[in-house]
């Protein structure tokens, strides 16, 4: 008797932990966050715990991300959301980053930052396409940071990136410059899964034709509104810039992302023109292979 019910006492220990592990954490919040309980609604922080099959109400042009265990789901617009939704639709939206890793690539080939660079803005080891951890430095100036940044992004060490880019944007004066590390900010938290600080992150950062990083911000902002279902928002950033640049490169990359929100809109004919255009404009590029790719399927 007393082993059962020690058993029985160890059963539903377990079934405990089950179940809490089953809850999500709130692990970032700009914004108000907000759990629909039996008595009206409940405001959240960072740390709050929210059941599976709760549901959430996101005010003030809020930011938020979930975490349960390798699961990470991110809000990015105001609203009242399902949790259980969200879980069965994270991941399926969007063309899971492919505008974003292309974007970057083009932006470290043209500036000198890829793999066949040489020390460019300081940088060796990680930035030359080594195998090595370390990156050896060559100068404290805001472009190195840049640079040291980007070789830790496109080592995909995005967290080692944050804290460089955090402690650079402390001691930042320049206006410029802090756009270039809010953007590359972004991309790390976007790397790292935090789509959600990424898009906040961006929210900071104007747009600026003239500026270092702003065609790769519009196509990091477009793709995170894509990921996150938001087709409609997506496509306007795309259109607009599909307007008023010039460089065909990232023109290229718009028009494959510009498919990917037709295709989950359901307008066939929209998606099809829009891998065409993209695809006429350079077909050697490793866009137009992607965009090959979508139009086989």
């Amino acid at each position: 008797m007393a082993r059962q019910i020690i058993l029985t006492t160890a059963f539903l220990s377990f079934v405990a932990a089950f179940a809490a592990a089953q809850d999500l954490t709130v692990t970032y919040l700009d914004g108000t966050l907000e759990v629909r309980t039996a008595k009206g609604w409940r405001t959240l922080d960072v740390g709050s715990t929210i059941k599976a099959d709760s549901r959430v109400r996101v005010g003030d042009s809020g930011s938020v991300e979930l975490r349960r265990g390798s699961q990470h789901i991110s809000i990015i617009q105001d609203g009242e959301y399902a949790i259980a939704e969200l879980l069965s639709s994270s991941g399926k939206a969007g063309s899971k980053g492919v505008g974003v890793t292309l974007a970057s690539k083009l932006h470290s080939v043209a500036s000198g930052t890829g793999r066949n660079a040489n020390a460019v803005g300081g940088v060796r080891g990680a930035a030359q396409g080594d195998n090595s951890q370390d990156l050896t430095w060559m100068g404290t100036d805001d472009e190195d940071t840049s640079a040291k940044a980007q070789a830790l992004l496109d080592k995909q060490r995005y967290r080692e990136a944050e804290t460089e880019l955090a402690r650079a944007l402390t001691n930042a004066q320049d206006d410029q410059k802090k756009q270039d590390l809010e953007y590359l900010l972004a991309s790390a938290y976007y790397g790292d899964g935090e789509s959600a600080r990424a898009y906040h992150t961006l929210l900071s950062v104007k747009n600026n034709i003239a500026s270092t990083y702003y065609p790769d911000s519009v196509i990091l902002k477009a793709q995170i509104l894509l990921d996150n279902g938001a087709f409609a928002d997506s496509l306007k950033i795309l259109k607009d810039f599909q307007t008023e640049n010039t460089d065909n490169r990232y023109v290229q990359i718009s028009h494959l992302l510009s498919a990917q929100c037709y295709k989950e809109l359901g307008d066939t004919k929209s998606e099809k023109d829009s891998l065409q255009k993209g695809y006429a404009i350079d077909p050697r590029s490793d866009t137009a292979q992607q965009i090959s790719k979508l139009q086989n399927e």
